[in-house]
């Protein structure tokens, strides 16, 4: 006889209850599936741009806005010779009595025959350091700072809130340019640069030679350096000139992305040439007008000396 296995007894209420909670699994896994996935948050200003959580710097010391007036446009401290050598430890290599001295009259130490100073003087190509009318607080002040800036191994001139060149589009470096050679004047009413300085290509006949050529000069001096001689015009010339007719701010920047953009161009300081081809064409005109006029008075003389030999022929014939 065949028996059958009794098969196991499910209550139906324990069926109904797994079958639900096998239904309930699945909706969940499915919803979890099919939802989007979440937004990116956007990102918060500071995130962005990470100067706005920086904490301001503090205003510059009024030491260090001198030495950028008064020294910053030919010295840098600790960031390399510019016109003039870095002063980045300058006390440590030249004693304060011979600082002082030459800083308020380098060419009587020149003059005088001061081997140092003659050895700068062709270091540095020749160039002058002017006169610095110091008082004895303005130099102590500045003494300090260098002192200061040498144990910290660099500072920056201390130029507040600059705009540097290149941020500066096309019609920046055109208008640069205008002011440069006086096609538009300066609001100060200030002498064009063109007066004494000169740019590879500016001028139909070059620029002016009373002051040292230009175009190269962003590079020499760096974007601060710049910035501070049109600021502060420490120069023997400009220091006659500008302190009653300064810059404006504006101007500033102009003329210093025509500088920037003429120094990127790799030209090079044009000769003086010019002036020589311009006085030797002159002359070759002047004496072309002369040479016309003589010959005019000549012919009408012999023409006049001719008639009065004729008329006078014919009276003694008659």
């Amino acid at each position: 006889m065949h028996l059958e296995r009794p098969r196991p007894y499910v209550p139906r209420t324990l069926a109904f209850a797994l079958w639900a909670f096998l239904a309930c699994t699945s909706a969940v896994s499915w919803a979890a599936d099919a939802a989007p996935a979440p937004l990116p948050q956007a990102a918060s200003p500071t995130a962005l741009d990470p100067k706005a959580s920086a904490p301001e710097e503090p205003p510059p010391s009024p030491e260090a806005v001198l030495f950028a007036k008064r020294c910053g446009s030919c010295h840098s401290l600790g960031e390399g010779d510019r016109v003039g050598p870095d002063l980045k430890g300058v006390l440590d290599r030249r004693p304060i009595e011979w600082v002082k001295k030459f800083v308020a009259s380098p060419g009587a130490l020149i003059d005088g025959g001061d081997a140092v100073a003659n050895e700068l003087l062709v270091k540095f190509k020749n160039v002058r350091m002017p006169d610095q009318q110091l008082s004895d607080v303005e130099f102590e002040g500045i003494v300090g700072y260098v002192k200061e800036c040498t144990a910290k191994g660099m500072c920056k001139l201390a130029l507040g809130k600059v705009k540097h060149a290149s941020e500066a589009t096309p019609p920046d470096v055109d208008r640069g340019r205008d002011l440069f050679e006086g096609r538009v004047p300066l609001k100060n009413g200030g002498p064009a640069c063109i007066s004494c300085h000169s740019v590879a290509g500016v001028g139909l006949l070059g620029g002016g030679t009373l002051a040292k050529d230009l175009t190269q000069g962003y590079a020499r001096l760096t974007d601060s350096g710049v910035n501070a001689a049109l600021a502060n015009t420490p120069f023997p010339l400009m220091k006659e000139l500008f302190p009653k007719r300064p810059l404006v701010d504006a101007e500033i920047f102009a003329i210093k992305a025509f500088l920037a953009s003429a120094s990127k161009s790799g030209a090079q300081p044009e000769s003086d040439h010019d002036f020589f081809y311009v006085g030797a064409l002159g002359l070759g005109v002047m004496l072309g007008g002369i040479g016309g006029i003589w010959r005019g008075r000549l012919r009408g003389v012999r023409e006049r000396v001719v008639r009065q030999a004729t008329d006078k022929s014919r009276r003694h014939d008659a």
